[in-house]
């Protein structure tokens, strides 16, 4: 009964539950800086999931973390589930 409301009644509401993601910065915000245009990243977006999509929109918040250039995008995205979780941890208590 739950799980209708969660995933939609009479169709999907989310068309692929794909979060891991990686790909090239296009275009950042004015206030970010952690990250800019042409970086290499990688990451997760749990929150609406959508990641075989061309482009998504991210906060800097995101655990997203620059690819080095020894990686491939597939070798960079193997590590993504631990590793974005472990990010996401690590920034949380940097600001606490």
């Amino acid at each position: 009964m739950i799980l209708p409301l969660i995933f939609g009644l009479t169709a999907p509401l989310i068309s692929e539950f794909v979060c891991e993601l990686a790909g090239v910065i296009d275009d950042v915000g004015k206030e970010v800086q952690l990250f800019k245009p042409g970086d290499r990243v990688l990451g997760m977006n749990v929150k609406t999931f959508g990641a075989y999509a061309e482009y998504k929109c991210l906060s800097e918040e995101s655990p997203l973390a620059v690819i080095p250039d020894t990686l491939t995008f597939e070798e960079a995205v193997a590590v993504c589930d631990g590793g974005a979780t472990a990010l996401t941890f690590l920034r949380d208590k940097a600001k606490s």
